[in-house]
């Protein structure tokens, strides 16, 4: 089947950040993204995420998705919901937490018409309230209609990245017969990569290889002074170069580098969304009742 004739999905994105999960699923399928939601309310980040996704996407902001109403149609929603309630690096609220968003998360899905549903947490949601956390995103699905679903966790590493972050992703669906149609990506031919100038030591040939899979050079991991470079972040985050850095998004480096350690590995998402489909997918799209 060519390119061409592929179908274009439209896609919502809830909790958008800076639009990592976005991009791993236009990779995946052809996508047309309609609306995002994104607000912040960290008093160090501020703006920023919609600023970037302004910049970078150009789409309808919804805003604050708890009081989203009558959402535009869209085929996926995309949800990084926030993960500090499940997080072992924060309280441990869990679902107690005001930002456990789980239930307008899958509601906003269903108004939206949505047939699929792809979130993105931290490992930390399967221990979360003694195991109750990961129940109530089962039970909020089910509620809402998105019976069928497939999670696992992947790393960052899984993919050639040099660090580990890994993440726990999931894809729901409210149908048993649809297939997503696949694009066909070309494997991009890399060129001789000029190796960073930087001497990594035992890291060496961990750096090189997110090297030779990004095609450009680890930029120096700290500025003057030895702050970490928030370029080295983005780098290690598998980003293109300024996509949260650039001069016309004029962040500090301080809420770049907060920005970046709240998004999501485009690479490693792509490759989760990738082995997931293929398991919650039916093994024939030939029955009478699929589409």
């Amino acid at each position: 089947m060519g390119g061409a004739s592929l179908r274009k999905y439209k896609v919502g994105a809830l909790c958008a950040g800076y639009g990592g999960l976005e991009m791993a699923l236009s990779e995946v399928v052809h996508t047309n993204l309609t609306w995002v939601s994104e607000i912040e309310s960290d008093d160090l980040v501020k703006d920023a995420p919609s600023r970037i996704l302004q910049k970078r996407f150009g789409k309808p902001n919804l805003g604050d998705l708890t009081k989203i109403k009558e959402p535009p149609k869209v085929d996926i929603v995309t949800a990084g919901f926030p993960c500090q309630p499940v997080s072992l690096a924060g309280k441990g609220k869990g679902v107690e937490d005001e930002r456990w968003l789980i239930h307008d998360v899958c509601r906003i899905a269903k108004e939206a018409e949505a047939q699929w549903l792809i979130l993105e947490n931290v490992p930390g949601i399967f221990s979360a309230n003694d195991g109750a956390a990961l129940s109530a995103v089962c039970a909020a699905m089910a509620n809402f209609g998105f019976t069928r679903w497939e999670w696992d966790t992947f790393r960052a590493s899984d993919v050639g990245a040099p660090h580990k972050r890994q993440r726990w992703f999931c894809i729901a669906t409210n149908t048993d017969c649809t297939r997503l149609q696949r694009r066909r990506t070309k494997r991009p031919v890399q060129t001789d990569c000029r190796a960073s100038s930087f001497a990594w030591g035992n890291y060496a040939r961990a750096i090189q290889r997110w090297e030779e899979i990004l095609g450009r050079p680890a930029p120096d991991p700290a500025l003057e002074y030895g702050y970490l470079s928030h370029y080295f972040v983005e780098w290690m985050m598998g980003l293109p170069e300024g996509h949260v850095t650039g001069t016309d998004l004029g962040l500090s480096r301080s809420v770049a580098i907060k920005c970046l350690g709240n998004g999501v590995v485009p690479q490693q998402a792509q490759f989760a969304i990738k082995k997931l489909l293929a398991r919650i997918e039916p093994e024939s799209s030939h029955r009478a009742d699929c589409i």
